[in-house]
């Protein structure tokens, strides 16, 4: 039963992948992702982790603090230090 679902997923990523192509090909006139370079995409897999880790703060509301800050700030802290250095550490 679970297999079946396999090519609606496929659909839906293809979907999804369209959707995000469509605005940068139409403002510039061809496709961008084919050229995107390494930092590219890593920075914006960082924009939407740390987009998902507010959103998910904002859903959520965290009680606990630690130094004031919220579970989900000190979340946003660390993988944006992380994401930082492991951008130095990304090659050219």
């Amino acid at each position: 039963m679970a297999g079946s679902c396999l090519p609606q997923r496929r659909a839906a990523a293809h979907l999804a992948h369209d959707a995000v192509d469509l605005a940068p090909t139409v403002i510039c006139g061809k496709a961008i992702l084919p050229n995107a370079h390494n930092s590219d995409l890593y920075l914006s897999a960082l924009g939407v982790l740390l987009t998902i880790i507010f959103m998910a703060g904002l859903l959520f509301r965290p009680r606990m603090e630690h130094a004031r800050l919220g579970v989900d700030s000190i979340a946003v802290l660390v993988v944006y230090l992380v994401g930082v250095v492991g951008l130095t550490i990304l090659p050219s």
